[in-house]
């Protein structure tokens, strides 16, 4: 004899009765106060900013090259041993996010480590 649906009951059962007291001046009796309400305030609509020309060739130029500088990190991630920080320095990356990328090479050279797939950049935001 199974005693799920059961146990299943009773649970809900349960769980029904402490949800109806829950929050009651008094127990057994049901709370009557309704909840507090909270303001809602439409979000605002984005707007799409306008570039000039010259604002716009330098957004792509500047997407153009974070995705190089990211492209040599999954080449240098893929085969740790043969990676080099000329190679990374040439494509673009420097400043502390090298220094962590070249910490990560070391520690997959030092355990045998190496990267198979890439990382896909899934979007790119301008913060003004």
């Amino acid at each position: 004899m199974t005693r799920r649906p059961l146990l299943a009951a009773a649970a809900l059962s349960a769980l029904l009765t402490l949800t109806a007291c829950t929050g009651s001046p008094k127990a057994g009796e049901p709370n009557t106060t309704p909840p507090p309400s909270t303001p809602t305030t439409p979000s605002p609509t984005p707007s799409t900013p306008s570039w000039t020309p010259e604002e716009q060739a330098a957004i792509t130029a500047a997407k153009s090259r974070y995705t190089t500088a990211r492209a040599a990190v999954s080449v240098a991630l893929r085969d740790p041993r043969k990676a080099t920080r000329d190679n990374l320095v040439k494509a673009g990356n420097g400043g502390a996010w090298l220094i962590s990328i070249l910490g990560e090479i070391d520690f997959q050279q030092n355990n045998g480590w190496y990267q198979t797939g890439d990382v896909t950049i899934g979007s790119t935001v301008i913060n003004l």
